[in-house]
């Protein structure tokens, strides 16, 4: 099962956002000084001070206006141009906004507000090569900062890069002790690693402090259940749905759970209250198939699937779990077909590889059985039950040819 951890809602960290704004207010609506700029043209200026009044009475057409009028008078104006960018961000025109932010670079190259903003908008974007660069820009520049840090780290999670972001996390947290989010995911990390225990550990220290957090108990309950623990997990995401009763994912995290404590009709029933509220979750139509199939209810846990794989074809489990349900409906053509089309999405699923070669004996097809078992081995060479599953296409295989002598 895939790891579910919804701490990151948004896409880029709210507290950076923050810092920027502070930025903003701090920096570039600060009155002008005879010591820190030389003096603007009366004209430029009062364009300049507009565009700032309206900025922060958030008027960002009117603010715009007001940029374009200063830089019509002084076109590398610094602060005009950052400003200009800050408002058609909030526009929604994202290139026009990096457009400023780089005119803003060329006057100075260490300039934090276009560096941090530009960082905002390739997050927008989704264009991860150019917000690191920005980031580690700015990590060179503020090293002491551990939002910065955070960041980063987030973005080499985007390239599956965990050893790097975990170091990024650990600097954050060495700045910033109190840092939720860096330790969250720190955790987050230590788990895509497969490093379950240490990742528990950052889970347990925020949940010492805040057991009122939903997200913190689900995502502490996701864990404790895949380190085996299933009635600790049942308890912390109990814990998530006592503060947030509709909290799909603690749900749908919670009839995993139940399935595994062989608690079926439970997972089944809680699975039909979270299609309800969510008709398309896969999660929620593929835990409900299992729980129908433990209850060899196969007819209905195919319908189930059914379902998962008319929002989603290509839905590994789905198509796997299919297949299981008509294999127990002796259906073993039709489950091989399944199988196939899984293992096609993916090859390294020994469960696919050992359930299409119990179909295939069935089939009387025991070589290519015996191929798909050596192929769930290779995987996972201490499959349960497989050596009983080949001895047993071995015996049939014999059984046969002495039948036909």
């Amino acid at each position: 099962m895939k790891k579910v951890f919804d701490f990151r809602a948004v896409p880029f960290s709210a507290s950076l956002l923050s810092l920027f704004l502070l930025s903003f207010l701090a920096v570039h609506c600060a009155p002008i000084s005879s010591a820190s700029a030389a003096p603007e043209p009366s004209a430029a200026k009062k364009n300049y001070d507009q565009g700032v009044s309206f900025l922060q009475k958030g008027d960002l057409k009117n603010a715009l206006a007001a940029f374009d009028s200063a830089l019509a008078s002084d076109p590398s104006d610094v602060r005009a141009l950052n400003n200009k960018g800050y408002a058609l961000m909030g526009l929604g025109d994202f290139q026009g906004a990096l457009s400023c932010f780089d005119l803003a670079l060329k006057s100075d190259p260490k300039d934090l507000f276009a560096l941090q903003n530009k960082a905002i908008v390739f997050s927008r974007l989704e264009k991860y090569d150019e917000l690191l660069k920005c980031l580690d820009t700015l990590a060179g520049l503020v090293p002491g900062d551990a939002k910065i840090q955070y960041n980063r780290g987030w973005v080499l999670e985007r390239f599956e890069k965990y050893d790097e972001a975990l170091k990024c996390y650990e600097r954050a947290l060495a700045i910033d002790p109190s840092y939720r989010a860096a330790l969250m995911s720190k955790g987050a990390a230590l788990d895509s690693m497969g490093k379950l225990k240490e990742a528990l550990e950052c889970f347990d220290k925020i949940y010492e402090e805040d057991t009122r957090s939903a997200d913190v108990a689900n995502n502490r309950g996701w864990l404790l259940f895949r380190l085996g623990r299933n009635e600790e997990a049942l308890k912390c995401l109990d814990a998530a749905l006592a503060v947030e009763p509709k909290k799909v994912l603690a749900m749908i995290n919670k009839s995993a759970v139940l399935n595994a404590m062989s608690k079926h009709e439970e997972a089944a029933a809680l699975c039909g209250e979270i299609v309800s509220l969510d008709p398309k979750n896969l999660r929620a139509y593929n835990t409900r198939g299992m729980a129908l199939n433990y209850l060899d209810r196969f007819a209905e846990a195919v319908k189930c699937f059914d379902a998962a794989l008319a929002i989603k074809p290509d839905y590994y489990f789905a198509l796997n779990n299919k297949g299981w349900a008509l294999q127990c409906m002796n259906r073993f053509t039709e489950s091989v077909e399944l199988f196939d089309r899984a293992l096609a999405i993916d090859p390294k699923a020994a469960d696919s590889w050992y359930n299409r070669g119990r179909s295939l004996i069935r089939l009387g097809r025991f070589d290519e059985a015996l191929k798909s078992f050596d192929e769930a081995v290779k995987i996972r060479p201490d499959y349960p039950g497989i050596a009983d599953q080949r001895e047993r296409a071995l015996d049939m295989k014999s059984s046969r040819r002495r039948n036909e002598k």
